[in-house]
């Protein structure tokens, strides 16, 4: 029992001191007194140190002295434990505990040198009317504890082992009186020892494994917040190249119409008589006003997007939801994306049933937006001459289109970033492309609020295909 104490000791000092400065000085002396006594008990009951023992005095006043010592380690392991023994009590408990235990085994060795058996029994009941009150106490600590609704479980082990000390006690005291049979009192103290080990070891071991659950925690922890770094950073920077790319898309068209009604201008001149006449070039002018509508509606989409998705992703926006003939809207689509293909001499086929074949819900001016967005986006990544195909198709509870390209095609890496607002695969001057990088943001948040699905089939080099799916019915929450 002795050394698997010392063993718990050290277990508890090693677990101890990861959380703990000073638990050195909670070990020294439980260590220190526990091997001391286990040295007089392992070679008092050695036939050979026996031998040394003048006579059986000396060891009944060993084995008396010992348990004393036991006492004392036991009763500060439980102050140290449940209280403090940097606290007023805590203090003048340990040097109280201290004092009755070396008192005691001082006159336990001096009458074995006296020869005085019966003085010898006598001290030690004495001292046991000292001893009990003692581990009375240390067990109160922690019942006390208990009732306080403190979260270690130890105290019922603490209110257990004390019904075991009273009984000894109780025991002996009356053996005392009546010679009722050999004293059990020091196996009631190595009972409450080796449960105050183990009351320590569980606490100690409740605190590493603590210490472990909130490591793992503080781990899982930091990687979530490196994981969040690293989204607010490519967060930041999307939205940096999306002002680059926004800041180019405005600034072009701004100049048109800033710097081009200057110089149309200065084809008037003002008569003497305060008239002005036309002096330059007519078709010059005309080319010239072209470009500034042409500028002005650029100018004019590029604004409407940025409007479009801050209202789509604060929940702002509603559906003007009716019955409409999704045939038409996709004609209406492809008239208005006709001119932008012809520019690169693009081919649009299309596979469609005729107008009156199908009916669905939805807003007709949104619909017409999400198909005039793909229509332009495939136009725009398509090689110059290539083919872009638009089909349509329905069954009992959607109406699916599909807007197929030859183009560039995108990375399956990059299939969920494309429909991120702010969010372009490749930066502007990589691409050789033009464009908010809004368009495909929109056109998600447009048919999610129709309750529709859209999907992206596509691979670097071999084109894109994206299939939208809108229901026939659009859910009544969803629209005004």
């Amino acid at each position: 029992l002795g050394f698997v104490f010392i063993a718990v000791l050290l277990a508890l000092w090693s677990l101890d001191a990861r959380v703990s400065p000073d638990a050195a000085g909670r070990y020294v002396t439980p260590l220190v007194t526990l091997s001391a006594t286990m040295f007089w008990v392992l070679f008092a009951k050695s036939a050979h140190v026996a031998s040394w023992v003048p006579n059986r005095t000396w060891l009944f006043a060993l084995h008396m002295a010992v348990v004393g010592f036991c006492v004392m380690t036991a009763v500060e392991f439980s102050i140290w434990f449940w209280e403090s023994p940097r606290t007023r009590v805590g203090r003048w408990a340990s040097r109280v505990m201290r004092f009755i235990s070396v008192a005691h085994a001082a006159l336990l060795m001096y009458f074995a040198v006296r020869d005085q058996p019966e003085n010898i029994n006598s001290t030690y009941v004495a001292f046991g009317a000292l001893f009990v009150p003692a581990l009375l106490y240390a067990s109160s600590l922690g019942i006390v504890r208990l009732f306080r609704g403190d979260r270690r479980p130890f105290g019922v082990v603490m209110a257990s082992t004390l019904c075991a000390i009273l009984f000894a006690g109780i025991h002996d005291i009356v053996r005392e009186r009546m010679e009722l049979g050999p004293p059990i009192f020091p196996a009631g103290v190595i009972i409450f020892g080796v449960f105050e080990a183990l009351v320590v070891l569980g606490g100690f071991l409740q605190v590493a494994v603590r210490n472990i659950e909130l490591s793992t925690s503080l781990s899982a922890a930091n990687v979530e917040l490196e994981r969040a770094l690293v989204m607010a950073d490519e967060a930041n920077r999307s939205k940096a190249e999306f002002l680059a790319n926004i800041s180019h898309e405005m600034r072009t068209p701004l100049n048109a119409i800033v710097h081009l009604p200057v110089a149309l201008a200065r084809n008037f001149e003002v008569g003497t008589d305060g008239s002005g006449r036309f002096v330059g070039d007519a078709e010059a002018v005309r080319a010239d006003l072209v470009h500034i509508a042409k500028s002005s509606r650029g100018l004019y989409r590029v604004i409407n997007d940025i409007l479009d998705i801050s209202r789509l992703e604060a929940g702002a926006e509603k559906l003007h939801v009716e019955q409409v003939d999704p045939v038409v809207l996709a004609r209406r689509a492809l008239g208005a994306t006709r001119a932008f293909a012809a520019t690169r001499d693009i081919d649009i086929r299309v596979t469609m049933p005729e107008p009156g074949a199908i009916t669905m819900e939805g807003d007709p001016a949104r619909i017409v937006q999400v198909l005039e967005n793909l229509l332009s986006n495939a136009i725009q990544f398509s090689h110059q001459g290539g083919v872009v195909e638009l089909s349509l198709r329905s069954d009992e509870r959607a109406v699916h289109f599909s807007v197929r390209d030859e183009g560039v095609g995108i990375d399956a890496a990059h299939h969920a970033l494309i429909f991120e607002s702010f969010r372009q695969v490749e930066s502007g001057n990589k691409r050789g492309t033009t464009g908010s990088g809004l368009g495909l943001a929109i056109t998600k948040c447009v048919v999610d609020l129709h309750g529709g699905e859209i999907r992206l089939k596509s691979a670097r080099g071999e084109g894109a295909t994206f299939d939208v799916t809108f229901p026939r019915g659009v859910p009544i929450s969803m629209a005004s």
